[in-house]
């Protein structure tokens, strides 16, 4: 059996399974990185670092992808963005893992929005879920 062979044969109740199957591997992902379980990629943002997996980073970002492609070395991969908003690099990445936008209160505020989303498209997000966007209160 080929791979495409597989695809033909799914029915509309297995789509469900598989989205199902994606929000479960978005959360285990998400939950090793939490963990810093094989995150091989360090986020530099002036002296504040994130840690990530360069496949999950490259997957959701043509930006990350571009950068990341290059480094051939195992290790870990220190990635600096200068000039970026650290916060924003976080609700960036934690988009990238869980599919979601939580941000602060700050991003209520439409000038900060502005500013969110420029951040976003610079990373080449898929920006059209910002609709879903949940603004939660963090202390």
């Amino acid at each position: 059996m080929f791979y495409s062979d597989i695809f033909l044969v799914l029915r509309s109740e297995d789509v469900s399974k598989a989205s199902s199957y994606s929000q479960w591997l978005l959360q285990n992902l998400f939950s090793l990185r939490a963990q810093d379980i094989f995150c091989d990629t360090v986020l530099v943002v002036g002296k504040r670092q994130l840690k990530a997996h360069s496949v999950v980073l490259s997957a959701g970002s043509p930006f990350f992808h571009s950068a990341l492609k290059f480094y051939s070395k195992p290790g870990l991969r220190y990635l600096t963005l200068p000039g970026f908003n650290f916060d924003v690099l976080e609700i960036a990445v934690r988009f990238i893992y869980t599919g979601k936008f939580e941000v602060g209160m700050k991003y209520a505020k439409p000038s900060h929005r502005t500013e969110l989303l420029n951040s976003l498209g610079q990373l080449g997000l898929n920006l059209e879920h910002l609709e879903e966007c949940e603004i939660v209160h963090h202390r």
